[in-house]
């Protein structure tokens, strides 16, 4: 069977990551350096603000349970400087977290059940977890089986049982695949 995808309409805007408050319902996307809210009933984005020009291009969201939305910013000039941001839902605005010693780019990322822990994977394949509460980041390993050539990890997820999923798109062969990883 293939799954069947509806659509909602045009946002007008490319959003790079899509993220749903918890507590609220609401949907908010981010595109480089704004954050929008989103009508998911319209797909009417609404501008809410930018990162405030810090040279930091976020193509990645996600919240915690708290209702905290979190990004990670690289750095627009050199390409390798990431930090982790908050990003405050009523302007846009961002607060720095923490630096992140992983000096490329990432995908998206993906807080865990504990509230504390997000995951990433950067375009190594190499799975990283951040752990807020104590500052620390720790690489995991490489993902294997290896992707195929081109493809990336651009979406991840955690269920409340606590799987870790990864859609891979973009590969080679033009095809797009959901993965199981293994958080450690």
């Amino acid at each position: 069977t293939s799954p069947n995808a509806s659509l909602i309409g045009n946002m007008g805007v490319i959003m790079a990551d899509l993220a749903i408050n918890p507590n609220t319902g609401v949907g908010y996307g981010v595109n480089g350096t704004s954050l929008y809210s989103i009508n998911m009933g319209t797909a009417s984005p609404t501008l809410i603000g930018s990162s405030g020009g810090l040279g930091r291009f976020f193509n990645n969201a996600d919240f915690n349970s708290s209702g905290t939305l979190y990004a990670i910013g690289v750095d627009t000039t050199s390409g390798n400087d990431t930090d982790l941001f908050t990003v405050d839902i009523t302007n846009g605005t961002t607060t720095h977290v923490m630096d992140l010693p992983l000096n490329t780019f990432v995908g998206d990322i993906a807080f865990d059940t504990d509230n504390t822990t997000i995951y990433t994977v950067d375009i190594f394949h190499r799975l990283h977890r951040i752990d807020v509460s104590t500052q620390t980041v720790t690489t995991i390993g490489t993902l294997s089986p290896p992707l195929t050539f081109g493809g990336q990890i651009a979406g991840l997820e955690i269920d409340d049982l606590g799987t870790l999923f990864g859609g891979e798109g973009a590969n080679i062969d033009k095809r797009s695949r959901l993965w199981t990883i293994s958080k450690s």
